[in-house]
């Protein structure tokens, strides 16, 4: 059976929030209040809720069913078992490339005419300050489409099934379990070694093949340094990339905004107080969707660069939970990750749904063998070296808490003292920018933080060493 979540955030006042992507900027502000309530929903398996009509049990007021009546909403036809298909995991040939040892980001090449694109997502605090990631990752811009499961696994996630909606290249992989998801985050992890001459660990145990695989998960997903699912707070931060509304549209003090009307109606808006934008015009959601999936990239992308976070097909998550069994969200401050419960968390809404089930904070959770048209899966990898070091880049943009972080001279807090693979941890900063000799103890090197580069110590024929190639992550004093 499947659960529904909604989180329920106070109102909360937020210092301005910095969040750093290529120098991308994303303030947060005041919070307003969302008034939330727990719902059961019957799908992402086969319910009422599947019919391509969006005037079926998706428009109805979900008001109706709160979680104290969840045995009445259960749909008698819910199957949470998956089918044993026998199809063999016969693997085309990929090629990598990019150096995804790199803190950017990179694509694997496919053996057909698609790639999988590897976003880097840098690490920091939740725009509503809930909880913190402490290390980067890398994030598909797309959910893993057909084309992408077939040249990885050599068979269709959907074979089997009767039940079909949506079909090519471009269209996201459906009627994919948790455990085929974790299957092909393997058989993903595996092409990368092969590729690259790594030794990235697999994330997850798995036993038997096809549609029938069973995986578990081996190791905590943040200290993985292979392919994986998303934990539920990378997938928010990911998701909200910068704002604290229901949906990013990059506009407004908190770059987003709330949906104007929860219905089937292609003219709802994203309230964020300056543009408006249509919702259509970054979801497919059941008021512009006709009733199926629809190929990726097709809406314009979030702050961090990602296509259809919200809506399409929902997206499996690393985390454990459902209503009754679950985790508080966040479940802690740091590196949040709920192991509660036998069910896997969801996220994203799906193309048949209304705006409320497409927010950032809505969740949905389903037995891990549960196979269905409404679930797909988006892939991530941590931004750590296959023998577990972290791979930081200090030039202003990933460093933690955005401090200078080579281990130089102005460092709050190094990476580099713990054995990453910094490339400027050999030949720390040693240009004298400590306040001592600096000008009214400002940065001072003529780098991007220095205030007033034309007057740089450095520029005036001073004796630093890194003078030539400039400090690009001197601390602000």
């Amino acid at each position: 059976m499947y659960w529904l979540k909604k989180k329920n955030y106070g109102s909360v006042i937020l210092p301005l929030l910095w969040i750093l992507n290529s120098c991308a900027v994303f303030p947060s502000s005041e919070l307003n209040d969302i008034n939330t309530e727990s719902k059961l929903d019957t799908d992402p398996v086969d319910s009422t809720d599947q019919d391509t009509s969006p005037t079926d049990s998706d428009t109805e007021d979900d008001d109706t069913s709160s979680h104290s009546d969840t045995n009445d909403n259960i749909n008698n036809d819910i199957e949470d078992e998956i089918d044993s298909g026998q199809n063999e995991e016969n693997s085309t040939e990929t090629e990598e490339t990019a150096n995804s040892n790199d803190l950017s980001n990179y694509s694997i090449s496919l053996s057909t005419s698609s790639q999988i694109d590897m976003i880097l997502i840098p690490s920091g605090v939740d725009p509503l300050g809930r909880y913190t990631l402490n290390q980067s990752y890398f994030v598909m811009s797309t959910e893993i489409t057909q084309d992408m499961y077939f040249s990885i696994k050599g068979f269709q996630a959907y074979e089997g099934e009767s039940t079909l909606d949506a079909i090519g290249d471009t269209h996201p992989a459906y009627y994919i379990s948790w455990d085929m998801g974790a299957d092909f985050a393997n058989t993903l992890t595996q092409h990368h070694n092969n590729m690259n001459s790594t030794n990235l660990t697999e994330c997850y145990s798995c036993s038997g093949a096809g549609t029938s695989v069973v995986c578990t998960a081996t190791t905590n997903p943040y200290e993985c340094t292979g392919y994986r699912f998303l934990t539920e707070a990378e997938w928010e931060y990911a998701a909200r990339s910068g704002t604290t509304g229901d949906f990013w549209t990059g506009n407004g003090l908190s770059s987003g905004g709330m949906y104007s009307a929860d219905e089937c109606s292609s003219s709802i808006t994203i309230e964020d107080g300056l543009n408006n934008p249509l919702l259509g015009d970054f979801a497919w959601f059941c008021g512009n969707s006709n009733g199926s999936s629809m190929p990726v990239a097709q809406k314009r992308p979030n702050g961090f660069g990602l296509y259809d976070m919200h809506g399409n097909v929902w997206e499996w998550t690393a985390d454990n939970g459902s209503f009754t069994s679950g985790c508080v969200f966040p479940e802690s401050n740091i590196d949040p990750y709920c192991t509660n419960g036998s069910n896997r968390v969801m996220r994203g809404g799906y193309w048949n749904k209304r705006p409320d089930f497409l927010t950032a904070n809505y969740t949905v959770s389903g037995s891990p063998s549960s196979r269905n048209k409404f679930i797909g899966a988006r892939l991530a990898r941590s931004a750590i070296t296959s023998n577990g070091d972290y791979i930081c880049a200090d030039t202003c943009q990933y460093a933690i808490d955005f401090e200078c972080d080579d281990g130089g001279i102005n460092s709050m807090y190094s990476l580099c003292e713990f054995g990453t693979d910094c490339s400027d941890c050999g030949v720390r900063s040693s240009c004298d920018d400590s306040c001592s000799d600096a000008n009214n103890g400002i940065c001072d090197d003529g780098g991007p933080n220095d205030p007033t580069p034309s007057s740089s110590l450095c520029s005036s024929g001073t004796d630093c060493s890194d003078c030539g190639s400039y400090s690009l992550d001197d601390a602000q004093q």
